[in-house]
């Protein structure tokens, strides 16, 4: 935990609360994600999956998590989500 918490520069505090359930993974911000992701040396996606955010069944894309999560509608904010989702996911290749 104290390794995630540094490679991920968050609290140790928060990443206990997180580990331990006290703290509701739908809350977490995009940024926390993808600080958490890399420090656990998973993709995105399968930080989601491991936090049970997205159905694994159903595989949504990260785009539809993140447009219901900030209740974007705007066209061009969905253009720059989907943009930045690109972009980790070549990241990540």
């Amino acid at each position: 935990m104290e390794d995630v918490a540094k490679k991920s520069k968050l609290s140790q505090g928060f990443v206990s609360k997180l580990e331990s359930g006290s703290y509701e993974p739908t809350n977490l911000s995009l940024d926390t994600i993808i600080r958490l992701s890399h420090a656990l040396n998973l993709k995105v996606k399968d930080f989601l999956d491991t936090l049970q955010i997205l159905e694994q069944d159903s595989s949504p894309a990260l785009n539809v998590y993140l447009r219901k999560k900030y209740e974007i509608k705007d066209k061009n904010d969905v253009e720059i989500i989907e943009s930045m989702i690109k972009r980790l996911i070549n990241k990540e290749k």
